[in-house]
């Protein structure tokens, strides 16, 4: 097996991982917002921000 298998397939691995977390990461916000509708505005805003800031970061 070449070196570059090996580095594909990790990199693969590593890949279909950040994409599970990143699905349950909105899937946690998505049960919040269904959750805890009369949360102050601030903690609201505060997680909508760090929603777009985390999805940002996913696609570097």
């Amino acid at each position: 097996m070449s070196n570059l298998n090996v580095l594909l397939g990790s990199m693969e691995m590593g890949v279909l991982i950040s994409i599970f977390m990143f699905g349950l990461f909105n899937l946690q916000v998505f049960v919040y917002y269904r959750h805890y509708p009369n949360d102050p505005w601030a903690i609201r805003t505060l997680v909508s921000h760090l929603t777009v800031y985390l999805g940002r970061l996913d696609r570097l």
